[in-house]
């Protein structure tokens, strides 16, 4: 499994431990209808490492999916750095 495989699988699990199925369901939505309602578009889009910043520079998401997604930004690059905090 790649680098980008496996930080999409983190990603979704995390997604699903911190949201319900509804707000899940919107994250997909204001995904797909950010790339042109394409689905498979879409879940390529996902697997980008500057994900948060790009959805944040389009104003894609609503306000409260992009606090979180920038929080997990924050939090990987921490682990990235070598530690938690």
């Amino acid at each position: 499994m790649g680098e980008i495989e496996k930080g999409y699988t983190m990603r979704a699990i995390t997604l699903r431990e911190m949201f319900n199925e509804s707000q899940l369901h919107e994250l997909l939505r204001c995904v797909s209808a950010g790339v042109g309602g394409d689905w498979n578009h879409a879940k390529e889009f996902l697997k980008r490492k500057d994900i948060e910043q790009h959805l944040l520079d389009q104003n894609i998401l609503p306000e409260y999916l992009l606090r979180f997604l920038q929080y997990k930004a924050s939090e990987e690059q921490t682990i990235q750095a070598g530690g938690r905090n």
